[in-house]
């Protein structure tokens, strides 16, 4: 099994619109006993009422996203 800490971005099913599912990058926020994760979706662009928090490649110590512009951390969406 993998390892992942805070601060990992996967690329993760999310719901979406409609669709079942759509594969989004997400950032891990918090690890749980047993492998767990909790995740928090990242947008290209910030969704009305949602608080967002915006983020950039200088954000990363290392590797990060294929960031042209800035994204932002969905912090009302929480995947367990």
């Amino acid at each position: 099994m993998s390892h992942y800490v805070p601060g990992d971005v996967l690329l993760v099913p999310f719901p979406h619109e409609g669709e079942p599912t759509k594969v989004r990058p997400a950032i891990v926020i918090a690890t749980q006993p047993g492998g767990d994760l909790c995740l928090c979706l990242i947008r290209s662009n910030p969704r009305g009422g949602a608080t967002c928090i915006p983020i950039s490649i200088d954000d990363f110590d290392e590797g990060g996203l294929d960031l042209f512009s800035e994204s932002y951390v969905q912090t009302d969406t929480v995947r367990k």
